[in-house]
């Protein structure tokens, strides 16, 4: 999803490599965020568009797939 989000807005000159590497440091990115907890990210967390865009729990699995 990620992956088709940043080639969907990608600027022009952006080839397929370049979107794969941006989609991959963008989820490194959200995962990241998923180890910090603040009161304001956990507020955000718990409304279901929290959920979906950021998650709740940080598992590498989710870096590998």
């Amino acid at each position: 999803m990620l992956f088709l989000l940043v080639a969907a807005l990608r600027p022009a000159g952006w080839g397929l490599r370049t979107c794969m590497i941006a989609a991959f440091f963008g989820a490194g990115l959200i995962e990241a965020s998923r180890l910090v907890h603040t009161p304001a990210l956990d507020a955000f967390r718990a409304t279901l568009p929290g959920q979906l865009l950021l998650g709740t729990l940080f598992s590498p699995w989710n870096l590998c797939a």
